[in-house]
């Protein structure tokens, strides 16, 4: 009897750290990517170009003349 109870803690302890993990990657995904533009694929190269422009720009160039990149995920 004392063993099927300790067998039930365990396993109740083990879902709930792996709820607490997959919680906290869905947030830290949500929350922290959203914030850098790391969402997606969009989210990456949207972020490469406008690190690009700010280089360009920085350098003395017009921001016109960079052409954005084709912004289609695959």
């Amino acid at each position: 009897m004392e063993t099927v109870v300790i067998v039930i803690i365990v396993v109740v302890s083990v879902l709930a750290l792996v709820a607490i993990l997959v919680v906290s990657i869905y947030l830290f995904k949500r929350f922290v990517g959203r914030k850098r533009g790391l969402t997606s694929t969009h989210g990456i190269l949207q972020a490469e170009y406008e690190k690009q422009l700010d280089d360009f720009v920085s350098a003395g160039g017009q921001p016109n003349q960079i052409r954005q990149p084709r912004l289609t995920e695959p």
